[in-house]
């Protein structure tokens, strides 16, 4: 696998009136081209903070992010999906300069055609989050980060949404890097997962994917679900 993006994060501090908090240290580790990589840890440990240093919307860090391919397009599901409720659904996407066909293209990808005209208030919460994981690929970005996008919903809802998403993904073949609490998701969608300590976080262990991950059920998945969380306690 050609090696797309090397995350070199050496320090991360925030700054307030009480002090100076050390988030992230030690973070390296590369993702490979078409790659799906989640990043997983406990509350508050930096997941996010990471997300927004790949990203480029966090600037102040010691360390490197290194992309190994010209003009990488980058989107973002944010954990608030950044939706526009002042604008109607289709509007939500023509905001990202798409064209018409496109538009209709994406939300048939998503089975939200029929509410191309409706208000964001008007959707179900798995529509919105539909309509986000639409936004963010209609652009066919070489790289898609998600914050956890699905944390909302309730389990039956979330599993037929994360089986839509990875149809979605295998097309678009876009290099994705996930920040979750869920193992099972982490599990289900990922190559690789990366397991962050407690802050100052640094890369506690990256579990290779190497198992059928469309049944959750079976012994190989319920094992690595194990490992994985004996790490995160």
């Amino acid at each position: 696998m050609t090696e797309l993006l090397n995350i070199k994060v050496n320090n991360k501090n925030f700054h307030s009136k009480n002090g100076t908090i050390e988030v992230l240290s030690g973070i390296n580790f590369s993702v490979g081209e078409g790659e799906f990589v989640s990043i997983i840890g406990q509350s508050g440990c930096g997941k996010s903070t990471l997300l927004r240093i790949i990203s480029g919307l966090e600037k102040e860090f010691e360390g490197s992010i290194s992309l190994h391919r010209k003009n990488n397009s980058i989107s973002f599901i944010f954990q608030d999906l950044g939706l526009f409720p002042w604008m109607t659904v289709s509007q939500n996407l023509e905001f990202t300069n798409a064209n018409e066909a496109e538009i209709e293209t994406a939300l048939k990808n998503v089975s939200l055609y029929d509410k191309k005209d409706s208000w964001i208030k008007e959707l179900s919460g798995g529509m919105k989050q539909r309509l986000a994981v639409a936004r963010g690929l209609i652009n066919k970005p070489k790289i898609l980060l998600m914050d956890e996008p699905l944390r909302e919903l309730d389990m039956i809802t979330k599993e037929k949404l994360q089986a839509e998403i990875k149809e979605l993904l295998k097309k678009s073949n876009a290099t994705t890097l996930l920040v979750t609490h869920d193992i099972e998701e982490a599990i289900y969608f990922s190559n690789r997962i990366v397991v962050l300590s407690e802050k100052p976080a640094i890369v506690k262990k990256i579990f290779s994917v190497n198992i059928n991950t469309d049944d959750r059920y079976t012994s190989s998945f319920q094992n690595l679900k194990a490992e994985i969380k004996n790490e995160l306690i």
